[in-house]
């Protein structure tokens, strides 16, 4: 499990079989539900503040490839995203925030849309 804002929401193992736990936030569902808790982060004041999300709806740097949306929780692993696919040889295995990248996109020059992309949005964010 990997904490983000251990200080907001600490996490606790769900006192639960596995089988019952939720990866993605689907209604009510039985068990911890992942996503589901973030963080609201205001560039221009660096305000932060707790919020429940609905993800991937509510993901500010998302971008449509290939009918895939693929999203980065922040500009951090936005670059990181980008930078794993302009790798000419990807490691096998990857950081659990890279492993969501749809292989039809991880295949084929698809990548170099999502990259530039990326790399547009994230440019125009900081101008």
């Amino acid at each position: 499990m990997e904490e983000l804002y251990p200080e907001h929401f600490p996490w606790a193992p769900p006192q639960i079989d596995q089988k019952a736990v939720s990866k993605f936030r689907q209604g009510a569902l039985p068990g911890y539900e992942f996503n589901r808790l973030g963080m609201v982060e205001c560039p221009r004041c660096a305000n932060i503040s707790p919020s429940e999300i609905s993800w991937p709806e509510d993901a500010y740097w998302q971008w449509q490839v290939m009918d895939e949306t693929i999203v980065a929780r922040n500009a951090e692993h936005a670059v990181l995203i980008a930078e794993f696919l302009s790798d000419a040889k990807r490691p096998i295995t990857v950081k659990p925030s890279l492993r969501n990248i749809p292989s039809k996109i991880l295949v084929g020059n698809r990548s170099e849309e999502l990259i530039d992309q990326i790399f547009s949005d994230l440019k125009k964010a900081f101008v």
